[in-house]
C-alpha cells in the first residue's frame, strides 16, 4: 500500500512538473515580439533539438533579410556616384578643397539618414531583448532555485538585470551619440585634410571599442567571482565572451564566429525544451536586426572597394570610416544578445531544463 501511495505521488508530481513546462514554455512563446514570434512559428524544439531548431531559424531568417539588400543597394549608389561626380568634375581654380568638401558633406548627408533607421533599430532591438529577458529570466532563475541554487539564482538574475540595464543605457545614451561624433570628425576630416582631426577621430574610436570591451569583461569578471562560472566548460564561455568583442569592426567577423561559440557551449548542456526555447527566443529576437545591419555594413565596404579605383582618396577613405560606424551598430546589438546569451549558459550549467 505504501509502494502504491508513493508511485501515485510521483505520478502526480510528474504530471504537475510536464504541466508547468508546458505553462512557461507557453509564456515564453507569448512574450515573444511579434517579428520574432513569426520567426519561431512552425519551429519544433521539441523533436529536433537545438541545432535543426536553429538550422530551421536561420533559414526562415535568411529569407525574409534578401528585401535589406535593395535598400542598402540604393544607399551604395547614392555613395558611389557622389564619389564619382566629385571626381569627374573640375574645379577651375585648380583647388581641390571645394570638392573633397562637397563629397564629404554629401557622403555625411546620404548616410545619416541610413544611419539613422540602424540606430533606431538596435535601440530598438536592446529595448526588445531587456523587455523579453523580464520573462525569461525570472523562468530560468525559479528552475535554478527549485535545483537548489535559489543563491545562486538571484546572483545571477541580478547580475544579469544590472549589466543588461547597464549596458543598454551607455550604448545608448554614450556611445551611439560617440558613433555620430565619429563619423562626424571623418567628414570634417575628409573635408578639411586635417591631420588633428584624424587623430580625434581614432581616439573616439578607440573610446568606443574599449567601452564595449570593458562592459562585457566586467559582467564575466562578476560572473567569475560570485561563483557563477567555474570549471573547464565555463572557462570556455568566458574566453567565448571576450574573444566575441577583442576585435570589434574589425571585429565583426570574429563577433559572429564567437558569438556563435557561445551558443554551441550553451547548447551542448541544453537537455531538454526550456532551455532550447530560450536560446532560440533570444536569437529570434536578434537576428533579422542583425542581419539587416550586417548587411548594410559588407554593403558599404563593398562600396568603398569599388570607389577606390575612381574616387579621391579623401572620400574612399571616408567610405571606409562609415563602414566602420555601421560595423559599431553591428557590434552594439551583438554584445547585447552575448551578454544574455552567457546568461542562459550558466542557468542551463545548473538547471540543465
Amino acid at each position: 500500500m505504501r509502494r502504491l501511495c508513493l508511485i501515485l505521488l510521483l505520478c502526480l508530481t510528474l504530471g504537475f512538473s510536464c504541466g508547468a513546462v508546458e505553462a512557461e514554455e507557453e509564456q515564453l512563446i507569448d512574450s515573444l515580439p511579434p517579428e520574432a514570434a513569426e520567426l519561431m512559428e512552425d519551429i519544433d524544439h521539441h523533436g529536433t533539438g537545438f541545432f535543426p531548431a536553429l538550422l530551421s531559424l536561420g533559414s526562415k531568417a535568411f529569407e525574409r533579410s534578401t528585401q535589406y539588400i535593395s535598400r542598402g543597394l540604393r544607399l551604395c549608389g547614392i555613395l558611389l556616384c557622389i564619389v564619382l561626380l566629385c571626381s569627374l568634375c573640375l574645379d577651375p581654380t585648380g583647388n581641390d578643397g571645394i570638392r573633397r568638401s562637397l563629397g564629404a558633406v554629401g557622403i555625411f548627408v546620404a548616410v545619416t539618414g541610413s544611419l539613422s533607421t540602424l540606430v533606431s533599430l538596435a535601440e530598438q532591438t536592446m529595448d526588445k531583448l531587456r523587455a523579453y529577458s523580464g520573462v525569461l529570466l525570472p523562468v530560468m532563475s525559479s528552475a535554478m532555485a527549485v535545483s537548489g541554487g535559489p543563491t545562486t539564482a538571484a546572483a545571477l538574475h541580478g547580475g544579469t538585470v544590472l549589466f543588461a540595464n547597464l549596458l543598454m543605457s551607455f550604448l545608448s545614451r554614450v556611445l551611439i551619440p560617440c558613433v555620430y561624433f565619429y563619423l562626424t570628425l571623418g567628414a570634417a576630416e575628409a573635408a578639411l585634410a586635417s591631420k588633428l582631426l584624424g587623430e580625434l577621430r581614432e581616439l573616439v574610436s578607440w573610446l568606443i571599442e574599449k567601452s564595449m570591451r570593458l562592459i562585457l569583461y566586467l559582467f564575466t569578471a562578476y560572473l567569475s567571482l560570485t561563483g557563477l562560472i567555474s570549471g573547464r566548460a565555463d572557462a570556455l564561455a568566458v574566453k567565448a565572451a571576450k574573444a566575441a568583442v577583442s576585435g570589434l569592426v574589425p571585429v565583426v567577423g570574429s563577433l559572429l564566429s564567437d558569438a556563435s561559440e557561445t551558443m554551441l557551449i550553451g547548447a551542448a548542456v541544453v537537455k531538454n525544451s526550456v532551455g532550447i526555447l530560450g536560446l532560440l527566443a533570444i536569437l529570434s529576437i536578434v537576428i533579422l536586426p542583425f542581419l539587416r545591419v550586417g548587411i548594410q555594413f559588407l554593403l558599404i565596404k563593398l562600396t568603398s572597394a569599388c570607389a577606390g579605383s575612381v574616387g579621391m582618396p579623401e572620400h574612399v577613405q571616408y567610405l571606409k570610416q562609415v563602414s566602420t560606424g555601421v560595423g559599431f551598430l553591428l557590434a552594439m546589438t551583438g554584445i547585447c544578445a552575448s551578454l544574455f546569451l552567457i546568461s542562459m549558459v550558466c542557468y542551463l550549467r545548473v538547471v540543465n531544463v
